[in-house]
């Protein structure tokens, strides 16, 4: 019995991924950040002061994932984890001074990529597909 995938689209989202990480890691390269290091870097600028599970949650990945992150940004200067005063066991996130240097090139970076991906895209197909995949995240979520 021969199987065959229903539709490409899995397999496009997750080639637009690798090339999107393979860029990142070489574009990164520079200030030692890899595998996703920078996403982290950059919720944590757009966030200063999250907590680590929010930022788990902001993510979508397990807890230990975002410890080992955080801790590798914490041990390259990056990052510093404060005690959150008001509950003792939650840890909250903020860049530190070389962080904020970085982040600028972080999104000058992530808007270069969203330019490529959307090369000869009109606004509305733009829009169509940000809801599109919106909601296919959404499904993925609930599931």
């Amino acid at each position: 019995m021969k199987l065959e995938v229903n539709s490409q689209i899995l397999r496009m989202i997750g080639k637009i991924s690798r090339i999107i990480n393979t860029e990142s890691n070489h574009d990164f390269k520079q200030f030692g950040l890899k595998n996703g290091q920078n996403s982290y870097l950059v919720r944590v600028c757009e966030h200063p002061g999250i907590h680590a599970n929010e930022l788990t949650a902001m993510m979508n990945v397990d807890k230990s994932t975002t410890s080992k992150a955080v801790q590798k940004l914490v041990q390259m200067g990056y990052l510093i984890k404060e005690i959150d005063q008001s509950n003792r066991r939650a840890v909250r996130l903020y860049p530190t001074e070389r962080g904020k240097t970085v982040f600028p090139e972080l999104i000058r970076n992530e808007n270069r990529q969203i330019a490529d991906g959307f090369k000869n895209f009109s606004q509305e197909e733009i829009k169509g597909l940000e809801e599109l995949v919106k909601k296919m995240s959404d499904n993925y979520e609930r599931s």
